[in-house]
């Protein structure tokens, strides 16, 4: 710890709250020196009503109007013989919701009429009567003196206050030291809640701290997260509010900031405080985000060992990854490549690029560690080349998966144009695997899923959905186009070879007498009932989906592909 932080006081209640509010009450202004014969004769329970200003004002008009929290002086000129535009006076003052009514008792007012009363008690607006003997200029010039004052004070703790704080961090304080600091500087309960982590709440034991309040807070947070950006308040189950702060890094929000006040006490003040507060927590977060990526550097050294087909051996890859092996379930890894187009590059150096990439490489990491994915990355030729890792225990994680990844595209993309200079993004994945040293094929899927996605409209990320789109950069690429033949047919060609039997003639037929039973019959010299038992068969090789027109166009392409080129048929001999 940078310093050493205790308290005092641990059971906080209302009251001790109360002592702290900043800002002047009414029930501050009865104990100014020139209000000591001051009383209060309604709308008691208004005597902590906060006041921001204070003005005479007898009538209203377009030109002399009054302002939230102002405290109002009156001779009652205007409104003493009337009692509707005694009313109408009124209203007019609880719809612009001030802090109070001072009325000078003399020619016009020698006591308060009962409707005045019984109205300011109704609505707690409190009414306080002063002897005309007291001039009003004098109220005005003291209580006017008073709030500039204090909000000078309040000006210059702000800033001895954001000053400590830029002292801490430079000091490598952490995000307690920071939230202890908040909560001794205002005596007030502090939350903080990291996304994905436990809330924290200072001080412990305190009665106004519950776990009621902790779980309001907390499902407030997860209803408005990925909605909204900011500053909010939270109503508690004891009649207090918390006020709070989302702390952003990147554009994403990382964690929230909370202070639990009294409805009455002065926001404005404490959410300055809380904004300060946020700013230091999140040159922490970018801090911590940044010394853990040059700690993890390891990693290029693997994943280019990865990409240049160098890890051959599948336990020594778990280790250098620091994966154990799972009693339940198994890994799997989804590699990706990812690409910026930044806006204007030509005034951008290759410095700042790299830079910039490793900027979104920590965003990158931090949206799918609030997922549980783990991941290794590699900043190499203005690409980002991403090893994604989760468990999995069923074959439907799959999609789940590719529904958080799609997510948390989506939020970087955003994130990127907002905030980068109109940066575009593009990913590619390649297909999903359950072993490291598969991977090597994988990732040059991932870079034409990449080239696709920046050319088509459609921005399919991940290569098993981009379909025809996988032939766009491989039909010269005999490895990869035999990959391609043998991801759609070596199913039926292995069977074909176990059984020698004819399947993928059947197939071929078929869809080339477009999905006539009739015709393939005849043009296979079988018989129907033979045809229909060889394509349950198939069906049941290849999915019951495989003549939608997306699969069936990857089948007819790959037995093209696989009849025309001598070369492709060494497929039959693999297994």
């Amino acid at each position: 710890m940078v310093m050493v932080l205790y308290y005092k006081y641990l059971k906080l209640t209302k009251g001790d709250l109360m002592k702290n509010t900043e800002k002047l009450t009414i029930e501050d202004v009865l104990r100014r020196p020139l209000f000591s014969s001051a009383q209060i004769v309604a709308g008691h329970e208004g005597k902590h009503n906060e006041v921001s200003w204070v003005q005479i004002l007898d009538m209203f008009s377009e030109n002399v109007r009054a302002n939230k929290d102002d405290f109002i002086l009156t001779t009652g000129l205007a409104i003493h013989d009337n009692a509707e535009v005694r009313s109408s006076y009124m209203i007019d003052l609880l719809t612009r919701d001030v802090a109070g009514l001072c009325i000078s008792l003399g020619p016009y007012f020698q006591s308060i009429p009962s409707d005045l009363i019984e109205f300011a008690n109704i609505h707690n607006l409190p009414i306080i009567t002063i002897n005309n003997s007291i001039n009003l200029t004098d109220l005005i010039k003291d209580l006017q003196t008073q709030i500039i004052n204090q909000q000078f004070q309040l000006n210059k703790d702000a800033t001895e206050f954001s000053r400590t704080l830029q002292e801490l961090t430079l000091q490598w304080a952490d995000i307690q030291d920071i939230i202890d600091f908040l909560h001794i500087h205002t005596f007030h309960p502090i939350f903080y809640y990291p996304i994905g982590g436990k809330i924290h709440s200072i001080p412990i034991g305190s009665s106004l701290v519950s776990n009621k309040t902790i779980e309001i807070f907390k499902q407030e947070i997860i209803k408005r997260h990925n909605i909204t950006q900011k500053p909010f308040q939270i109503k508690t189950d004891n009649e207090m509010m918390i006020i709070c702060q989302p702390i952003i890094c990147f554009g994403q929000t990382m964690s929230y900031i909370g202070m639990l006040l009294l409805p009455s006490q002065n926001n404005d003040y404490h959410n300055i405080l809380l904004e300060h507060t946020n700013k230091a927590i999140a040159q922490i977060l970018l801090r911590s985000l940044y010394v853990k990526e040059s700690n993890l550097k390891h990693q290029n050294h693997f994943l280019l060992d990865l990409i240049n087909q160098k890890i051959k051996n599948e336990e020594q890859a778990m280790t250098r990854m620091g994966l154990v092996p799972l009693k339940k379930g198994q890994y799997l890894f989804i590699p990706g490549l990812c690409e910026i187009e930044h806006h204007n590059i030509s005034n951008i150096d290759s410095e700042d690029i790299e830079t910039r990439n490793q900027s979104i490489i920590v965003l990158l990491r931090s949206l799918l560690q609030q997922q549980d994915i783990h991941s290794l990355f590699l900043n190499k030729d203005n690409k980002i080349y991403i090893l994604c890792v989760t468990e999995t225990t069923s074959f439907s994680s799959n999609k789940i998966i590719k529904d958080i990844l799609n997510k948390i595209i989506l939020q970087l993309k955003n994130t990127l144009y907002e905030s980068a200079n109109k940066s575009k993004i593009y990913i590619g994945f390649g297909e999903f695997k359950n072993k490291v040293t598969h991977l090597y094929e994988s990732f040059k899927e991932a870079l034409h899923a990449l080239d696709v996605n920046r050319l088509l409209p459609s921005n399919e990320a991940f290569y098993e959905d981009i379909g025809m789109y996988q032939l766009i950069r491989c039909i010269h690429d005999q490895p990869l186009l035999s990959n391609f033949i043998k991801k759609h047919l070596q199913t039926i060609i292995a069977y074909d070879n176990r059984q020698k039997s004819d399947l993928l003639k059947t197939l071929s037929t078929y869809l080339k007498c477009n999905c006539s039973k009739e015709e393939t019959a005849k043009q296979l010299y079988i018989h129907r009932q033979t045809l229909y038992r060889r394509l349950e068969k198939l069906t049941h090789l290849l999915g019951n989906d495989f003549l939608l027109p997306e699969k069936r166009l990857c089948l007819e392409v790959a037995i093209h592909f696989y009849e025309s080129i001598p070369t492709n048929n060494t497929l039959s001999h693999n297994k």
